[in-house]
């Protein structure tokens, strides 16, 4: 055990989670704030603007960026990747900067003046610009991490969490601006980083190729990414359908306190997102030293280690929920209660990650749409089900239901991805 902490802290992962936790910090760190200067209902707007955002950030790119990890690892050795990659990354700059003109244009003329779900349209125009800029900031974070240059990754997000809690304070508090001034924080944030992925795309990435090499690498990586589009966006139904249910049925009062409760157990995310940083990769070299028969026992050590590192993460959350109670603004504090139940949801989630690393190195992408649009199907009538008999009780079921249905069939499927490639895999086989 004692070996096994030492080489933890050795290794990536410590990095990789302050690059997370410093990057979605600012979230969290400003909930006084938020929790102080908003209603429960403004406080749920921003939550729906999140989910919007992070929608926009797939959408707007159609998933292109998905295809940087994969042309990285595909180059030879021995070849720059630069070139390669440029190419996707500069495809991603042309498909974002298109449809946010097309959307920002159609907002402009055609948004109803009382607003949709809530959103002027001022607030809908700053969201796009959010999606727009998050979508381009994922260039240089991703080759980052392709990369395994953790501290780069971290400074990147130690940047935008200045920037986020910066503007924050200065649109919220000093300007006294609100919800709109919420919202224009994030957006400004993200312009800013979104400006520095221009700059990584057109002066970093700057080595390419001829446009007949360029315009068929591109070709493949659009191949490539588009069957995840369709897992993503199922990926965000699973994640916010339920958010969105309350707000269909006119419950945004409760929805503020629910994403409250999310929002406070979403370091558990960050703890398995930031594991998923370094194992994916340790599994893509992996696949290619070994190939398939190494991917068992790749994701048998994974789903611990996910499993283990989340748990631990739980424990401390639970420990903190005491002091949290002083944090709060009052109106608020009743959301306390939800957070074990969620961060409960959030260490099995965990679990889904490494079957789907598995089915993506095993060149098995079009089932894991096949996952999780069926995942997304069962959590929304689910959480609509069960959130109108039981209300939050009922989300709370739904969600764990939802996430011990996703992770099941995951492994599964992967399991047989590996037992078809690999049959005398001894992983396997000895299953």
């Amino acid at each position: 055990m004692r070996q096994r902490i030492i080489a933890f802290i050795r290794s990536p992962h410590l990095v990789y989670l302050g690059s997370s936790v410093i990057g979605r910090l600012g979230s969290i760190f400003l909930i006084p704030l938020y929790t102080r200067a908003l209603s429960r209902e403004e406080f749920a707007t921003v939550s729906l603007a999140g989910t919007v955002q992070s929608l926009l950030m797939l959408l707007l790119s159609l998933g292109l960026t998905a295809g940087i990890s994969k042309v990285y690892f595909d180059t030879p050795k021995g070849e720059a990747p630069e070139g390669p990659v440029g190419v996707i990354a500069r495809g991603v700059v042309g498909l974002v900067a298109s449809f946010s003109l097309v959307l920002s244009l159609a907002i402009w003329a055609l948004w109803p003046a009382g607003g949709v779900a809530g959103f002027t349209q001022h607030q809908a125009l700053l969201v796009v610009v959010a999606g727009a800029g998050s979508a381009l900031t994922a260039i240089p974070d991703v080759w980052y991490r392709a990369k395994r240059m953790a501290m780069w990754s971290a400074t990147v997000n130690l940047l935008l969490f200045g920037l986020n809690v910066g503007l924050a304070l200065l649109y919220v508090v000093k300007l006294g601006r609100g919800l709109d001034g919420v919202l224009e924080a994030t957006a400004t944030a993200a312009a800013v980083m979104g400006a520095w992925g221009l700059v990584f795309t057109f002066v970093i990435l700057r080595r390419g190729s001829s446009t007949a090499v360029q315009a068929g690498g591109l070709g493949r990586a659009i191949r490539f990414s588009m069957p995840f589009v369709p897992h993503h966006l199922a990926s965000w139904v699973f994640s916010v359908g339920d958010r969105w249910a309350l707000v269909s049925m006119g419950q945004l009062e409760t929805l503020g306190l629910y994403s409250l409760g999310q929002q406070l157990a979403s370091p558990l995310s960050m703890v398995s997102t930031s594991i998923n940083e370094v194992e994916v990769a340790v599994m893509g070299q992996a696949f290619r030293e070994r190939g398939v028969a190494e991917l068992g026992p790749q994701l048998t050590r994974g789903l611990r280690r996910y499993l283990g590192l989340t748990g631990l993460a739980y424990g401390g959350l639970l420990l903190l929920l005491p002091i949290l109670q002083f944090v709060l603004g009052p109106k608020f504090q009743a959301g306390l209660w939800l957070v074990p139940f969620v961060g409960l949801a959030g260490i099995i989630d965990s679990a889904y990650l490494p079957p789907v690393n598995v089915l993506y190195y095993a060149a098995r992408t079009k089932w894991i749409p096949m996952i999780t649009i069926t995942a997304a199907v069962f959590s929304i009538a689910a959480a609509a089900g069960l959130a109108a008999l039981f209300g939050l009780v009922g989300l709370i079921v739904a969600r764990i239901l939802s996430a011990l249905a996703r992770v099941g069939l995951c492994v599964l499927l992967a399991k047989r991805a590996i037992r078809e490639e690999a049959p005398n895999s001894p992983e396997i086989s000895s299953g």
